[in-house]
């Protein structure tokens, strides 16, 4: 009797139950970013139109930061750092003009054989965020691994490159492109 790591089948089994945890995974971050990036928007919102409308100072932060992380102590992500964050992304975003997919506003006039890159409306975000827990600071060759594989907290990056053909290792495992746009949907604050 043969053990089950020497059996022929392992292998084929093996490598389909890793498919599976990894498309789990996968559409699990999915669906905490679908979450997430709305929340953090709305936080950042929330600070500043308080500090508009009431004259609340910066210190409103720390003090926000320490009842958060009170009121969810097993939770991470609200620290003052991060908090300041959501801020600069709501600053960074609140332009109603900026929500128009890059693509649609892309010329249809492109040389034939050249790859388009279009800069992203992350690109228009402060200089002065230098963190990786809410957006991306540096960009990297293969299109930041194709979203950085394993990460899970909403990232952004500031220009990217299509590629001529999708690797292989990636097919199955990336979402349509209608699925993606749902998503952005989704994920979009309501309209005023």
């Amino acid at each position: 009797m043969k053990t089950a790591v020497s059996h022929p089948d392992y292998p084929a089994f093996l490598a389909a139950l890793k498919e599976r945890i990894l498309h789990a995974r996968t559409s699990a971050a999915r669906a905490v970013n679908r979450e997430l990036v709305p929340l953090y928007w709305d936080i950042g919102r929330g600070i500043v139109e308080k500090q508009r409308v009431l004259g609340w100072g910066e210190s409103v932060i720390d003090r926000l930061s320490a009842d958060l992380q009170d009121a969810f102590p097993r939770t991470t992500g609200f620290s003052p750092r991060n908090l300041r964050d959501m801020k600069r992304f709501y600053l960074a975003y609140s332009d109603a003009s900026i929500w128009r997919q890059p693509v649609a506003k892309m010329s249809k006039s492109l040389s034939p054989g050249r790859k388009p890159i279009w800069p992203q409306a992350v690109a228009r975000l402060d200089e002065s965020i230098t963190t990786t827990d809410i957006l991306c600071a540096e960009k990297d060759d293969v299109e930041v691994e194709f979203a950085l594989k394993t990460k899970t907290n909403p990232i952004g990056v500031a220009e990217y490159q299509l590629q001529a053909k999708l690797p292989a290792e990636f097919k199955g495992r990336l979402p349509t492109a209608k699925q993606l746009a749902d998503a952005v949907r989704e994920a979009l604050p309501p309209r005023r």
